[in-house]
């Protein structure tokens, strides 16, 4: 399994950078050939370096994303090689003991925890870079309810068609989300702390952070930060529409809608879904597609356990409804067509 490395540097120069990744790859056989060896999808593993400039201290984060499990290590020291073989062998322990134990894959949501460390310390210290190579794996689990919502709400004439994109929605929810970290909910995880943001972005979608950079107050008016994260965004996101079957798992009849996607009827499927009720379909997706409880749903909506798990099953209902409609249309379309004219009989 390959392993794609991203490395982010603060306070470093070139060559600090090349001696860097030159002393890792000559570490690092040992921890390549443990993720060689797993069965998991192909990894990505973000390493953020950081001296200080005051203490002249080297600080390395770094989380390793194999499958849907994320780990994370951290060091500080006043020699780089040092830091560097600590995260190595943190990291390589950590594999060890996953596969001792043989821990199930977990969920985005449980995974992201280890993270949150990271996070907390990258943002108190001011490493906006550091911060934002944590956060993309985590702000990119939440692309598919922003790819979701957005088509929902151009439906809805919320947002004009076209005017913002998927990609547009993630940079601005990264900005934000440096501005806002401290004041997060910590009782509420980070996926859907992410969601909360998504819908504040859409929600205002002529409007962007200006007291709230990442770096200085103009690098976010400007929007250079914005623009420097956009094509991270673009190779990320995938060309997925919405299907019945990614909702409805358990339901033979979904695939009848996977069958016709090619004909556009996954577009009937969002514009069904755009008509429910917002609580209520964004409670449905969060439930079937992201995989978040109803308890946990009624603390991000602020609304009773009772009432979320209603709204989940009267959603599923509708689109059971609908599902059959492609049958149903073709008995109208047969009744309504018009007699076929009598043969002339010799």
């Amino acid at each position: 399994m390959a392993m794609h490395i991203d490395w982010t540097y603060d306070g470093c120069d070139e060559q600090d950078e090349y001696r860097i990744e030159d002393y890792w790859r000559s570490r690092s056989l040992e921890l390549e050939s443990k993720i060689a060896a797993s069965d998991d999808e192909p990894t990505e593993l973000r390493i953020a370096v950081c001296q200080d400039e005051d203490s002249a201290l080297w600080e390395v984060q770094a989380a390793l994303h194999v499958d849907t499990r994320t780990l994370a290590a951290t060091s500080t020291s006043s020699k780089i090689e040092r830091a560097l073989d600590k995260v190595l062998h943190t990291l390589a322990d950590k594999l060890d003991r996953l596969d001792e134990e043989s821990i199930a894959v977990t969920t985005g949501k449980e995974v992201s925890r280890d993270v949150i460390p990271l996070l907390q310390q990258a943002r108190q210290s001011g490493q906006s870079k550091a911060f934002l190579s944590h956060l993309v794996p985590l702000v990119s689990s939440v692309q598919s309810y922003a790819r979701r919502e957005l088509q929902m709400r151009q439906i809805e004439d919320d947002l004009p068609s076209e005017q913002i994109t998927v990609a547009d929605v993630l940079n601005e929810v990264i900005v934000r989300a440096w501005g806002q970290f401290p004041r997060r909910p910590e009782s509420r995880s980070i996926e859907l702390w992410l969601v909360g943001l998504v819908d504040e972005v859409l929600g205002q979608p002529d409007q962007t952070v200006v007291n709230e950079s990442l770096d200085e107050p103009e690098e976010a008016a400007t929007g250079e930060i914005r623009e420097a994260w956009r094509d991270e965004w673009i190779e990320r996101i995938d060309d997925e529409t919405i299907s019945a079957g990614e909702l409805l798992p358990g339901l033979v009849s979904a695939d009848v809608w996977d069958d016709y996607a090619a004909d556009g009827k996954h577009l009937q499927l969002a514009e069904m879904l755009a008509q429910l009720p917002r609580d209520r379909r964004q409670a449905f997706i969060l439930h079937a597609a992201n995989g978040f409880s109803a308890g946990e749903i009624a603390d991000f909506q602020d609304r009773s356990e009772e009432a979320v798990v209603a709204d989940i099953a009267l959603a599923k209902q509708t689109i059971e409804h609908h599902q059959k409609e492609p049958e149903l249309d073709e008995i109208e379309e047969t009744m309504e067509r018009p007699a076929r004219p009598p043969r002339n009989v010799r």
